[in-house]
């Protein structure tokens, strides 16, 4: 058993529509939280929580690369040991994944802080191709953080 598939089972982890595997581990009126992990090799996709802000907490494993993209551009967040928290403005599209490493763990392990509270209604996962209408001078990365659109 891999480290990562160790800590999904200890942390009861279940598999989240964005990529990664999550739980839930606080809900209030103001705020949820959750543990996330992805898995060397794996990706979140681009996904948006619309109204909500959300913060990346990095605990242990790969640095996470976090990709922001939104009307004002592209921005690309590093967290890591010493750069440990990452803010998701509202209505921000974002998508993540672990950075390949010398001494890989083979996941990195996070907390999602969301702020008013997370519900599934407001999570959408991007449309290549609307994604791409919008954001054309981002393809590339679109691409690699978005599935093929499905064959007709």
């Amino acid at each position: 058993m891999t480290p990562a598939q160790q800590l999904i089972e200890t942390l009861a982890l279940a598999s989240h529509p964005e990529g990664g595997f999550y739980r839930e581990i606080h809900r209030s009126t103001s705020s949820t939280a959750i543990l996330f992990l992805l898995p060397a090799g794996r990706r979140s996709a681009f996904h948006v929580v619309r109204g909500s802000e959300e913060i990346w907490h990095f605990y242990q494993g790969d640095p996470l690369e976090l990709h922001l993209l939104s009307p004002e551009g592209h921005q690309r967040l590093v967290l890591d040991a010493l750069h440990r928290i990452g803010v998701v403005p509202p209505d921000v599209w974002q998508a993540a994944a672990p950075q390949p490493c010398e001494h890989s763990a083979g996941y990195t392990l996070l907390g999602c802080t969301v702020s008013p509270p997370f519900r599934f209604e407001r999570f959408a996962l991007a449309a290549r191709g609307a994604l791409l209408d919008e954001y054309p001078e981002h393809a590339a990365l679109i691409e690699r953080f978005t599935p093929a659109a499905p064959a007709t």
